[in-house]
């Protein structure tokens, strides 16, 4: 289950910190099963890739994520296939607890809390319905370091950003390192935002700023980009602030996601998204821009 309010997770625990519990929201993950024996040499040199291994009719990697956050090894007696921005993979647990529903308002981001201030793969803290904590991980991040793909594609500024202010949100530092790069490359003004209720922040402020100057506010700020999954506010919510409110007639909308899922296109095009693109696709995200900017 996933909407505005409510999203289903998958808890589960690491061998790098088996006390602590771990939630990976459902949509991404396409199955559980038990680790092969005949797993393949990968393509990779990096301790948390583990090699390669058939599933479903396809080769995929797989990714030991505590090596890869804890520096310790799993046992792997579990292995997730998951999907991120079209992207199978196969991840490496070491056990899978229950399933359960949570509300995005639960959801809060790791930049607000002082003790997590130093973890480079935590992207969040989950409080469950019976008062526990689960910790978020930037699946994102980890799978991109262990892994690579990044993309630097060679784009061409659109003449209609130039100068104009862009708001985008993500709660990944590593996305949102991404997307400032390539805004600035796009020739925006970039303004940088945490999470969804960060984003709700600077359009009410960009908005007062506009209705005081007597300005359009799509003339000023003529696009948002936003993540989807975001703590106590996500895409879905920003883009229906954004559409509900008149005063941002013409500010286009553009959400990139990990989520693959069909239910997840069409979901944010309900809520007022112009496009929605896989998230780490610099090249696709720079064309769907582009095109709403041209």
């Amino acid at each position: 289950m996933q909407d505005n309010e409510r999203f289903s997770v998958l808890l589960f625990r690491l061998a790098g910190a088996p006390d602590t519990l771990f939630a990976i929201n459902l949509f991404k993950v396409l199955e559980i099963t038990n680790p092969h024996h005949n797993v393949m040499p990968g393509m990779v040199n990096h301790p948390a890739c583990l090699g390669l291994a058939e599933s479903r009719g396809q080769v995929l990697p797989i990714v030991d994520v505590s090596q890869a956050v804890f520096g310790q090894s799993e046992e792997s007696k579990i292995w997730l296939r998951c999907e991120f921005s079209r992207r199978q993979i196969l991840i490496a647990i070491s056990e899978v607890l229950h399933l359960e529903e949570a509300l995005w308002t639960a959801l809060e981001a790791s930049s607000n809390l002082p003790w997590y201030a130093g973890s480079n793969y935590l992207t969040g803290v989950l409080k469950l319905e019976d008062g526990k904590i689960a910790s978020v991980l930037d699946m994102d991040r980890v799978i991109d370091d262990v892994l690579g793909g990044r993309e630097n594609p060679d784009i061409e500024a659109p003449p209609s950003l130039a100068g104009k202010q862009v708001v985008f949100a993500d709660d990944s530092r590593l996305a949102r390192e991404q997307v400032k790069i390539l805004l600035q490359k796009l020739g925006a003004k970039t303004c940088e935002c945490i999470d969804g209720e960060d984003a709700g922040n600077e359009l009410a402020r960009i908005k007062n700023e506009c209705a005081e100057a007597g300005v359009p506010i799509a003339s000023v700020m003529p696009l948002v980009v936003t993540d989807i999954e975001m703590p106590k506010k996500n895409g879905y919510m920003v883009a229906q602030q954004i559409r509900s409110d008149p005063a941002f007639s013409g500010v286009k909308v553009v959400m990139y996601s990990s989520l693959s899922a069909t239910e997840t296109q069409r979901h944010g095009k309900e809520c007022g998204a112009d496009e929605i693109v896989g998230k780490f696709s610099n090249a696709a995200l720079a064309e769907a821009i582009i095109k709403l900017m041209c």
